[in-house]
């Protein structure tokens, strides 16, 4: 194999793998596996309203590590933690 080959091979195989890197990978399926043995907690699908609004909030600045109470920058935890105490509590559905 000539040197010129080996290089249009290896330039070729590098624009597949960059572009495999960038090509979105997800893709809409039904996935019922942890319908019966799970919670189902981030596997049902987001509504359009609360869709909208997290994008809304995730594509510009927010207060996440921002304390508006005090107007200074603060730590993320406290609202993440605040959504978390909202969640309900997990039940044993197998005993």
């Amino acid at each position: 194999m000539e040197a010129e080959e080996q290089i249009q091979r290896l330039v070729l195989h590098i624009i597949r793998t960059v572009e495999a890197m960038h090509t979105p990978n997800m893709k809409k399926v039904i996935n019922g596996t942890g319908t019966v043995l799970h919670t189902n907690l981030g596997r049902a699908p987001i509504g359009r309203t609360h869709m909208e609004k997290a994008f809304q909030i995730v594509t510009g600045y927010s207060n996440l590590e921002y304390n508006l109470e005090q107007g200074r920058r603060g730590s993320g935890i406290p609202i993440l933690r605040s959504f978390c105490v909202r969640l309900p509590a997990p039940r044993r559905q197998w005993r």
